[in-house]
């Protein structure tokens, strides 16, 4: 019991030493939003500015990003647990709610909603619902990012792709 102890503490990343900050700490004893630089490489292509991921380009300039699909015959989708999809069998495991009698899941702080976690709501005056981006829903003016799958205008979920594409499906709860 005491070595598990101890392979544990040596696999805990160092926090940033700035007061209040919980952030692992990249350089210098601090995290990226207190000063650490990450250094990395930029396409080589003059007028670029986007992070070199293979061959010294970027995507938009050939580099290719392999990407692994399911292991199931057929199945463009992207797997997420034991190497198939959520269709095929993975099953993502969600937080719950810290409250013992409770089964719904984590929206902020180890609590749902009903126990205090609260959701950013809509800057409109006269608006009950959850600000998407900017301050605000996307009927006053939030847009979402579209799918990166050629052809596809759906809504990207998770990792620049939709539910159809691979995204991992978040369902809520009804009370």
């Amino acid at each position: 019991m005491a070595d598990e102890e101890v392979k544990f503490e040596r696999l805990e990343r160092k926090k940033c030493t700035v007061r209040k900050c919980n952030k692992v700490a990249v350089q210098g004893g601090v995290c990226i939003a207190h000063g650490a630089v990450v250094k990395t490489k930029k396409c080589s292509v003059p007028t670029c500015n986007k992070v070199a991921v293979q061959g010294g380009v970027c995507v938009a300039h050939g580099a290719v990003v392999k990407t692994k699909k399911c292991s199931v015959p057929k199945c463009d989708k992207y797997p997420q647990q034991g190497g198939v999809c959520v269709a095929h069998g993975a099953v993502k495991k969600r937080k719950k709610c810290s409250v013992p009698t409770c089964d719904k899941r984590v929206v902020r702080g180890g609590v749902c909603e009903e126990h205090g976690a609260t959701r950013k709501k809509c800057s409109v005056p006269t608006c009950d619902k959850a600000a998407v981006q900017g301050g605000v829903c996307e009927e006053h003016g939030a847009t979402r990012k579209k799918c990166t799958v050629r052809k596809c205008n759906k809504v990207a979920v998770q990792g620049g792709v939709c539910i159809a594409h691979g995204a991992v499906v978040k369902t809520k709860r009804k009370k």
